[in-house]
């Protein structure tokens, strides 16, 4: 969520003595999986959403307040892009419901709004300022961000899976609106009874199945994480923290000792 202080600050991370995130990558002892929503900055910033909002009205003759924004919005999507041509088997962007940047409604994308209209400013800003090959471009890398990811004992989307999906069809999901709204979309309480545990026994191997977790985002938590599904659904997206899951592909998962606190190494920027 535009968020390029949490992103700088988990890159520079020391995960392993003094040996950054980034320098991980480099040496090709990390993976990171990020859980989408890479635009729209939630809370911290609703009161510029309310600024821009005026700046949209008025056909963004002044952009002061939708400019800082996009810098932010941008920001992080130019540092995912840049880690994903840098290292393309060990960093992954998954695609949250925030991924719209044509604010289309199909697809299993639906316009959104929440502090403003978001949606739409960005769609508009996007079309003033960076033009329609632009925005055909960046559709396009949209389009290709998966929605899942499967570890040795573990499975990551950004949302809870509203149902169980086999997975030729996540494999297929540009012409399966229901998978990508599943994967992107599901609130709390919106998902068929036992689809969790369905999607564990579906993609991890029979000894995993008790230790598994699933992890996700979307909905908000206020501490480390929400545990759902009988403790295998792990949500573990809290706006005012910088916080990961940190796990071994093939160890069983330990909830409260994968939760990592990141620094801010940023200043607050």
């Amino acid at each position: 969520h535009a968020r390029t202080d949490f992103f700088l600050s988990v890159m520079r991370y020391p995960f392993t003595g003094s040996v950054t995130a980034l320098e991980l990558l480099e040496q090709g002892l990390l993976q990171i999986v990020c859980l989408g929503d890479g635009f729209h900055a939630e809370g911290r910033r609703a009161a510029r959403w309310k600024h821009a909002f005026e700046e949209f009205r008025d056909g963004y003759r002044k952009h002061k307040y939708m400019d800082d924004e996009m810098r932010e919005s941008l920001g992080v999507m130019e540092m995912v892009l840049e880690l994903k041509k840098a290292f393309p088997l060990r960093f992954h962007f998954l695609k949250g419901n925030h991924e719209n940047i044509s604010n289309e409604h199909g697809g299993g994308n639906y316009p959104f709004r929440k502090y403003a209209y978001e949606g739409a400013m960005v769609l508009e800003y996007v079309k003033q300022f960076y033009g329609e090959e632009f925005l055909a471009a960046y559709y396009q890398i949209e389009k290709h961000f998966p929605l899942l990811a499967v570890g040795g004992n573990f499975i990551i989307s950004h949302a809870e899976p509203k149902k169980f999906f086999k997975a030729n069809r996540v494999l297929n999901y540009r012409s399966n609106a229901d998978v990508v709204y599943g994967l992107t979309w599901t609130d709390n309480d919106e998902a068929a009874a036992g689809s969790v545990r369905k999607m564990i026994e579906h993609y991890l191997p029979p000894e995993t199945w008790e230790s598994a977790r699933y992890f996700g985002g979307h909905r908000p938590v206020a501490g480390l994480l929400n545990a759902r599904a009988d403790g295998q659904y792990l949500q573990i997206h809290n706006p005012q923290g910088f916080q990961v899951a940190y796990c071994q592909p093939f160890e069983p998962v330990n909830e409260e000792t994968c939760m990592v606190e990141i620094p801010d190494v940023t200043g607050g920027m």
